[in-house]
């Protein structure tokens, strides 16, 4: 069978012919092309289970974390230690929920999709305020340290 439009021409067995007319039908009752249905059926057998994605859910909640402290106002991303990662917290909920039959990949999906999470504490990430603040805490410490060093030399020289 051989169907032409315009330059191009396909040719193709029965299977593309019905879904022609199927098309044809549809633009001439509704004006529209149809909707695609594909996944609607309710019979995904390898679709994890809702009982399995809280759990999911509530493990990775169980993570303390902190939050970006520059762009606290700008963001919600929490970040988790550097020593973690997607690969460790899934081995650690496998461990957890050893009856859970939870691929790496379906684990890593719910982790990125579901939560804003990064590893590693961010360092640079501070305000020049709060920088400020570093840099004379430790000069103040220096400086107790030093006075404290002065009294106990001034100590020992009194007692000689």
């Amino acid at each position: 069978m051989s169907i032409s439009n315009d330059d191009n021409e396909f040719e193709d067995g029965v299977e593309y012919h019905k879904k022609i007319e199927y098309l044809v039908k549809s633009l001439k009752s509704t004006g529209a092309a149809p909707k695609d249905k594909r996944g609607l059926h309710g019979k995904q057998e390898n679709s994890l289970s809702i009982e399995t994605k809280s759990a999911v859910r509530e493990h990775i909640n169980s993570f303390k974390g902190r939050n970006g402290h520059y762009s606290l106002n700008r963001t919600s991303k929490l970040y988790l230690p550097k020593d973690l990662c997607v690969k460790k917290t899934n081995n650690m909920f496998c461990e957890l929920n050893s009856t859970s039959k939870l691929s790496y990949e379906s684990y890593r999906t719910i982790f990125n999709h579901d939560f804003n999470i990064g590893f590693g504490y961010l360092r640079t990430n501070t305000c020049s305020t709060c920088d400020e603040f570093v840099v004379k805490l430790k000069g103040l410490e220096a400086e107790k340290r030093r006075a404290s060093n002065d009294k106990d030399v001034k100590k020992i020289t009194k007692k000689n």
